[in-house]
């Protein structure tokens, strides 16, 4: 979509937008899906780092999204209502409040969406991805740090990888196996023949029973436990993974194969 993250375009053509921001993370996903696969085969649990980075970059992904605008507001709205303090960053963030975007109706009227949820969409994606100081990561990384960092539930990070069958990739990037709650599950396709989830699991509402008391307390005083699986040829895993990309997808899913494990899909050429 044509100027979709310009947020002021110039009468000379030139353009404020997010591409800087964007490109800190794209050039990472390529390497560290190299790492982590190559860490499935030898079984190498010592890649939380690497973990870690590839949610940053998925998420940043997700928010930038067209089609999960709406998600994106649901979950970080709040933060279309602050803007930076620092002077310097204020001046390039007004320009999202009053910037010249002749595409906006256009964009608006292609994903369905209101001019109101654009800019808010704008704002959210300055304010998470944007240094808004020196010597401080952007907001979206500190709160992903916090959320891989916290004691407080259990992290299992699981990698599938399949011999033969191929992976779906949703229009949407992410998708969730599960209700978000009490548990927070997020599934994205890694490769062709693989793909991650990360789980964020509610110590009181595990499927064998809450973690005794005991237990629980000297997990929230250790350090934070990152536990990974990996898997291979999980088939019903894969099924709830194929079933979820179709359900949860805005329009359109995506596979290198012609016939993905239990979707019946319409091949557009």
């Amino acid at each position: 979509m044509l100027d979709l993250y310009s947020f002021d375009v110039s009468d000379d053509g030139s353009r404020a937008n997010f591409e800087e921001a964007f490109s800190r993370y794209e050039g990472r996903i390529e390497p560290l899906t190299r790492r982590i696969l190559g860490a499935h085969g030898a079984r190498d649990a010592n890649i939380s780092q690497e973990l870690f980075e590839l949610f940053t970059a998925k998420m940043v992904n997700f928010i930038r999204n067209p089609y999960s605008v709406t998600k994106v507001l649901n979950t970080f709205g709040a933060m279309a209502t602050h803007h930076p303090a620092r002077p310097e960053v204020y001046a390039l963030y007004e320009r999202i409040l009053t910037g010249r975007r002749p595409h906006q109706a256009h964009i608006c009227g292609e994903i369905g969406i209101s001019d109101e949820q654009y800019g808010g969409w704008l704002r959210v994606i300055f304010m998470l991805l944007m240094p808004l100081a020196d010597g401080f990561p952007v907001m979206l990384e500190d709160a992903l740090a916090q959320l891989f960092e916290s004691r407080e539930d259990a992290l299992v990070i699981h990698v599938h990888v399949y011999t033969d069958e191929r992976c779906l990739l949703s229009d949407r990037g992410v998708t969730s196996p599960i209700e978000q709650n009490p548990h927070t599950v997020f599934d994205f396709n890694l490769a062709a023949h693989s793909f991650i989830r990360y789980a964020f699991l509610d110590y009181d509402a595990l499927p064998g029973g809450p973690v005794p008391a005991g237990i629980r307390a000297g997990l929230e005083r250790g350090p934070r436990v990152v536990q990974v699986a990996y898997q291979t040829d999980d088939m019903v895993s894969l099924d709830v993974f194929h079933r979820r990309v179709t359900e949860q997808s805005y329009r359109t899913v995506y596979c290198s194969g012609r016939a993905p494990y239990g979707v019946n899909a319409i091949s557009e050429g």
